[in-house]
């Protein structure tokens, strides 16, 4: 009795794949006659020219955020490590290494932002990782983890 229902389940479930199967049209993707480039949707630049003051130069850029209030670089230097840009023209720095209020303790290496604008700096010292908020006026610091020496 049980093989009779699963067989008949199994009849209809096929029949109705095939007659599903029937009515869908074979050409269902669309085919473009004209070609298009990548560049349409991006472009790709290989230098920008920055225009900065003497005393922000730096060495090396380590790395680039763009949001929509301007351009961010955490670049190596000693004094100035996050400068903001708009349209390339330098507007104002952010923070300082130092040991006081809006200052880095360590070098800083990477910076990101969130979909709320506020943006993230994240410096690696010795045994942890800092990462340091910007909501357009102060540096607020927060230890992400401490790493501990376990002794035998």
């Amino acid at each position: 009795m049980i093989r009779k229902i699963f067989f008949i389940i199994f009849t209809l479930i096929f029949l109705f794949i095939i007659n599903g199967c029937k009515k869908t049209k074979v050409n269902t993707i669309k085919v473009l006659n004209e070609n298009f480039s990548l560049n349409n949707f991006f472009s790709i630049k290989d230098s920008i020219i920055i225009d900065i003051p003497n005393k922000y130069l730096f060495s090396y850029i380590k790395d680039i955020s763009v949001f929509k209030n301007g351009m961010y670089l955490c670049v190596a230097s000693k004094k100035f490590p996050i400068l903001k840009l708009e349209n390339n023209k330098y507007i104002k720095n952010i923070g300082r290494i130092g040991q006081g209020p809006n200052e880095y303790n360590f070098p800083l290496t990477k910076i990101s932002c969130d979909s709320t604008g506020k943006f993230f700096i994240a410096s690696d010292g010795p045994n942890a990782l800092n990462i340091y908020f910007y909501n357009g006026s102060k540096l607020m610091k927060k230890n992400f983890y401490k790493l501990k020496r376990i002794y035998d």
